[in-house]
């Protein structure tokens, strides 16, 4: 939507306590042409509600590996993935790039089909540098935290995050960081849960190398964790604040289970003492009712941070 339209819902965002804003994504970065109408426009208006919600796809400096080697079970030649690869590294944006590679690959008489399947690079991810965010960190209201996988050290393979969470922290940020595994769309048998634990231990470990602290928040507590079935956890997320189902259905999986990972320590604090409810609950289990809901405690210490969810 353009920015206009954020503009006429800011009445309604100060009635309701609400921040809004548009996810910066890849190809764009804080500079485009769509994201600058909007910095225009919230420069007119000056409003906290109003803000960016950056994805770190925006500044990486490589694709995945695993990414290309999911290309070549396509079969797709090598000599065009090198030649996309070549066309990605460009300082062009998207568009441009998408047109140079046709223009490229004319000449060879390539498969359109193929064409069009390399040519989805260029938007997944876009290279980019970390400073790009700091003219829009006092309005960033959430994070997208972009991964895809990791080499044998624990680090992100396409995206500096190295560079990347310094900038956040040393420009004030504040909020929160999703943990955003993209690597889900191509990899398979892969345990989704390891991967955003692994995500998880890399923010912790650059923000403790960056401050000179031991990182001030815990992921996931086991021992205040409570092992119900689907329909007791609705009704302690039900006590916990009146959530709704729906919010919760994609974390779902199919075997019926029900892992939830990351609630605030305020919804403990409303579910009337989520040990002593997970107590009460433990002996009214229905015979082969199985899952787990996990509730966290973020505390919000002096030198955090980010209180990750």
């Amino acid at each position: 939507a353009p920015a206009e339209v954020a503009i006429k819902l800011l009445p309604l965002l100060e009635k309701h306590g609400i921040k809004m804003g548009p996810e910066v994504h890849a190809p764009l970065n804080p500079n485009s042409p769509p994201v600058m109408a909007y910095r225009e426009a919230y420069a007119k208006v000056n409003s906290p509600l109003l803000g960016f919600v950056p994805d770190f796809g925006c500044c990486a400096f490589d694709l995945p590996a695993t990414y290309i080697e999911n290309l070549r079970r396509q079969e797709l030649p090598e000599h065009l993935i090198q030649l996309a690869l070549e066309v990605w590294h460009l300082p062009k944006d998207a568009g441009w790039k998408r047109q140079e590679f046709a223009r490229r690959v004319e000449p060879l008489k390539a498969d359109a089909a193929d064409v069009s399947a390399l040519s989805v690079m260029f938007n997944i991810l876009s290279p980019g540098q970390a400073e790009m965010w700091k003219e829009i960190i006092p309005q960033v209201i959430h994070v997208h935290g972009k991964f895809y996988d990791f080499d044998a050290d624990g680090n992100e393979t396409s995206i500096d995050y190295g560079k990347i969470l310094p900038v956040f922290h040393d420009g004030g940020y504040t909020g929160f960081i999703s943990s955003e595994w993209e690597g889900h769309l191509y990899m398979r048998g892969v345990d989704a849960f390891d991967m955003v634990a692994k995500h998880q231990a890399l923010a912790r470990r650059i923000t403790a190398q960056h401050t000179g602290a031991a990182a001030q928040f815990e992921i996931l507590d086991q021992r205040h964790a409570v092992a119900v079935g689907e329909n007791i956890a609705m009704r302690i997320l039900h006590d916990a604040g009146r959530l709704r189902r729906g919010f919760f259905r994609p974390l779902m999986t199919t075997g019926g289970t029900f892992p939830v990972v990351g609630m605030a320590e305020d919804v403990l604090k409303r579910a009337g003492r989520a040990g002593r409810i997970g107590h009460g609950l433990k002996g009214r289990r229905k015979k082969g009712e199985r899952g787990t809901i996990h509730f966290s405690f973020r505390p919000n210490l002096p030198g955090s941070a980010w209180p990750c969810p």
